[in-house]
């Protein structure tokens, strides 16, 4: 075998081989791909969830501090109210 038809064949299997290690990560790039993108969304999908639970869950906590928070500054104001009428007839 002649050196010229040596380096035709080495040059031919390295560009088969170039070419097979090519299209492999090819594949394997589209496969991981599809697989993060499927869990990406189902990360989105899980935070939207999380997102709206934690809104309710922020209304039903707050309501009900906000009216006990408006009860006990009215029987602040109510007890100011009548301490003053107090201090007023005995002074």
């Amino acid at each position: 075998m002649e050196v010229e038809s040596l380096r035709d064949l080495v040059v031919v299997i390295s560009g088969l081989v170039v070419t097979l290690v090519a299209i492999l990560v090819g594949v394997i790039s589209y496969l991981l791909y599809n697989r993060l993108n499927g869990i990406l969304r189902s990360a989105k999908t899980t935070a939207v969830k999380i997102e709206s639970l934690a809104t309710v869950a922020s209304d039903d906590i707050s309501k009900p501090l906000i009216q006990v928070a408006g009860v006990v500054q009215g029987i602040t104001h109510g007890i100011n109210a009548v301490s003053r009428l107090f201090k007023k007839e005995g002074g």
